[in-house]
């Protein structure tokens, strides 16, 4: 009987991730248009989204309905913000998977060690069939997921974070179905905002890739990190051999959950300690030389042990 139920369990799990796999490729090969809403705590946004997936490069337009002008576009990897009434916009560049609808394309056989992974079975959302699935986190070191799915597309329909405790954290959902054109023309893409005269920071240049006024090299090292999570590169071998310093950015993940690194040669700006703003948490410390600064949707008590675990290589 016991054999039974854990055989029961373990293919329940097998369909959740399946499902996963399945809006990982919708994510990244579907054309999609539509309304949504973003949830944080008591704070609520309604945008419009087009997403276009056109001869292998993806462009993701994001636009305000406040009448704010606010919008947002990702063209490959250069991804770019716009504010019009403080006449800013800042740039950076996103070489991972980085939708404005997150996939977890990192999850694997290892992340069940972490999450409790469960097909949550078929309902009825906006008229449609979905499929919900569930990702409980194992410890207070990541944020789990209720992610209910178009049973058609494997669109998410809508998607929350949740704390360990079960708490939604934050959630992102559509209004109505989004709409699945074969085709989105360049025009829909277009930033309306006119940036002329605007003041831009390129994220890059303000934190960049390597430093040589750094002292020595630092990195997230392993054995300190929480467990499942791992030090992720994305730059090319050949860009590390041209690097003019140490590195000063990494990527920290457990594959779910994922968090971003930065290494500056100076004294911490801020005060020591965690902070939040929006629906990211930042964790800064300070070494000899360095302030390290860890920023991602991530629980403080992960944030502050990914800092905690940067030193000399």
């Amino acid at each position: 009987m016991l054999l039974a139920l854990a055989g029961g369990a373990q293919a329940a799990a097998g369909d959740a991730r399946d499902w996963i796999t399945r809006m990982n490729q919708a994510l990244a090969a579907r054309n999609y248009d539509g309304v949504l809403t973003r949830r944080v705590g008591d704070t609520s946004q309604v945008f419009r989204i087009v997403h276009r997936v056109k001869d292998g490069e993806t462009i993701e337009r994001v636009v305000s309905t406040d009448g704010s002008g606010y919008e947002q576009k990702r063209k490959g990897s250069t991804w770019a913000e716009f504010f019009p009434d403080k006449r800013f916009v800042r740039k950076a560049t996103r070489h991972r998977s980085f939708g404005f609808i997150p996939a977890l394309n990192g999850l694997n056989n290892e992340s069940e060690r972490y999450y409790t992974i469960a097909d949550g079975g078929r309902v009825r959302l906006l008229g449609r069939d979905a499929q919900l699935i569930r990702l409980e986190p194992r410890d207070d070191m990541r944020y789990g997921y209720r992610i209910w799915l178009d049973a058609e597309s494997a669109l998410p329909l809508k998607l929350q974070r949740l704390s360990h405790g079960g708490a939604v954290i934050k959630e992102i959902a559509f209004v109505t179905p989004p709409q699945m054109p074969a085709d989105i023309s360049d025009d829909q893409l277009k930033v309306e905002v006119d940036f002329k005269g605007f003041r831009w920071v390129d994220l890059d240049q303000a934190m960049p890739m390597y430093s040589p006024q750094l002292k020595r090299s630092l990195a997230p090292r392993k054995k300190h990190l929480p467990a499942g999570y791992h030090s992720r590169i994305f730059t090319r071998p050949e860009e590390e051999a041209r690097a003019d310093g140490p590195r000063a950015r990494f990527v920290v993940s457990d594959g779910v959950t994922w968090a971003e690194v930065f290494l500056t040669p100076a004294t911490c700006m801020s005060k020591p300690g965690g902070s939040r703003v929006f629906s990211s948490q930042s964790y800064t410390v300070q070494l000899d030389g360095a302030c390290v600064t860890v920023v991602g949707e991530l629980p403080e008590a992960a944030a502050r042990v990914i800092a905690e675990a940067v030193g000399p290589e």
